[in-house]
């Protein structure tokens, strides 16, 4: 064969072509980068199309809307859209411009529209071809599956699929099921108990607008009752009615009395988001607090139901300042060295919601340390004697978030000596109201009736603790869980007092 014919054959055609590419473009990265592809996702009126995009490493996908509004695509779990935080503008989008992302990493993010949360979609980032990835994409309810993904993000993102998914399948009982299992398997799950409730409240609130009705379980009161907290929100941003939201309320409090307070600090925290999402609330902590404040006197006008529904208020323009969304920024806040410092500017009227919502993010600006965060709100909460107790038993309550799966709870025992005599009662309530809160989700009594025997209580802290852990249970659990709690609880203590009518 002719030299020149064999030089110019197919294989080596090819690569003296490469080589000429790699030295026109001037090297491998340049070359690589010709072979990305970029790709369209439009939101329309009836959600992202195409709702599911297959693409590979250092593809760009364009975000546009049809829709005559701003959008904000943003990467799960919605609002703080951590999975994948850089996919996310930070900021809405006007509807004539768009919005592009280079996905570098490979993995599954699922997605959705931040200023309509209920459109969703799917980005598939894989190495292999098209079809194999759609292969391996679906969803399937083993905790197994996701236990096999070695990257926590992405770990994070499997659960959260598959939470939405057994809502959407099964309703609120399998949810909470698979939840269970989770928080049972994962060490990191209990201590973001209350945001996965959110997170299954948010998958409710989808299953509710599809069916047009959902079952309410006692099952979804665990973890603080967050679903509730979420399911409010959702319903009133995406409705934006208030009789609806409170005829929920209504009902779920015949099918579970305990929720009553709860669903009402869902309603704040609905009333909230209305207008934190709403650019021209941008920021602004007033403006926002004082439009939210007149939904909740729109629908209630008893003392204790505005109460609750001012908490909620607050309670989530705090998490967005936390959180860096909606024109607020964390280090501004902080950079003030006061955390307090909005508070103080309120009406007396919401002062103490005020104040019991800034704890809710006291960690981020003292650490872990809960006794700094208790010293600097027994200096600053002003009348302390009246607004105290409430103050001082969610520090004790939120400290136990971060530690209901350690052995000792010291720190929160040592941060309750230092309050006044007149608020310690209401400091170790706290404490106890952690364990319920935070607990194992239908066995809150293991965790809790383990710390009244710790070390670092005395003997009559210890009765004291039996009774008044069992006589919170008591407002959580059927007659047939206190049974067992009771049963339980004789390993520690044969002195609970309330456990005699269950044990007869």
């Amino acid at each position: 064969m002719d030299p020149f014919r064999y030089f110019l054959s197919k294989k080596l055609k090819i690569a003296v072509i490469s080589i000429i590419v790699l030295l026109v473009c001037g090297g491998v990265y340049s070359f690589i980068q010709t072979q990305h592809k970029t790709y369209e996702i439009t939101l329309s009126d009836t959600g992202f199309v195409p709702s599911t995009l297959i693409i590979k490493p250092g593809d760009t996908v364009v975000f546009k809307t049809s829709l005559d509004t701003t959008f904000w695509p943003a990467s799960n779990i919605h609002p703080e859209h951590s999975l994948y935080p850089a996919f996310d503008p930070k900021m809405p989008i006007p509807k004539d411009e768009s919005w592009s992302f280079a996905f570098m990493e490979v993995g599954r993010f699922s997605f959705h529209d931040h200023l309509f949360p209920n459109f969703t979609g799917l980005i598939i980032v894989s190495a292999e071809d098209a079809q194999e990835a759609a292969i391996t994409s679906s969803i399937n309810l083993d905790i197994n599956e996701c236990a096999k993904v070695s990257e926590y993000r992405q770990k994070r993102q499997c659960w959260d699929e598959q939470l939405q998914q057994a809502m959407l399948v099964g309703g609120v009982v399998a949810a909470f099921e698979y939840f269970n299992e989770l928080y049972n398997t994962e060490p990191d799950v209990p201590k973001e108990c209350h945001g996965w409730s959110h997170t299954l409240g948010k998958a409710g609130y989808q299953y509710y607008k599809e069916h047009g009705d959902i079952t309410l379980d006692p099952a979804a009161s665990a973890c603080g009752f967050g679903f509730y907290h979420a399911f409010l929100g959702e319903l009133m941003k995406d409705t934006g009615d208030l009789v609806k939201a409170r005829e929920f309320c209504e009902h779920a409090t015949i099918v579970v009395p305990s929720v009553q307070t709860s669903c009402k600090h869902g309603i704040g925290h609905g009333a909230s988001s209305i207008f934190s999402e709403n650019p021209e609330y941008s920021g602004n902590f007033q403006k926002t607090a004082d439009s939210a404040i007149s939904i909740c006197k729109k629908i209630y006008t008893e003392h204790f139901d505005l109460i609750e529904c001012y908490d909620g208020i607050y309670n989530e323009i705090y998490q967005n300042i936390l959180n860096s969304r909606y024109g607020y920024s964390f280090e501004d806040y902080r950079s003030k060295n006061d955390p307090y410092w909005q508070c103080q500017t309120q009406a007396e009227e919401y002062k103490e919601s005020c104040y019991v919502n800034v704890v809710g993010i006291l960690p981020s600006v003292f650490g872990p340390d809960v006794i700094t965060a208790m010293k600097y709100v027994l200096s600053n909460t002003h009348d302390l004697e009246h607004r105290g107790r409430k103050i001082i038993s969610k520090i004790a309550a939120d400290r136990i978030q971060e530690t209901v799966v350690d052995a000792s709870h010291q720190d929160s025992i040592d941060a309750c000596a230092l309050v006044p005599d007149f608020l310690y009662e209401a400091c170790f309530e706290g404490i106890l109201n952690g364990f319920i809160q935070h607990g194992e989700p239908g066995n809150l009594h293991v965790k809790g009736y383990a710390f009244c025997n710790e070390e670092g209580l005395t003997k009559e802290q210890k009765s004291n603790c039996f009774n008044s852990f069992s006589s919170q249970l008591r407002n959580t659990y059927t007659q047939e869980q206190m049974k067992n709690a009771c049963v339980y609880v004789q390993q520690y203590s044969r002195e609970v007092p309330i456990c005699n009518q269950y044990l007869l």
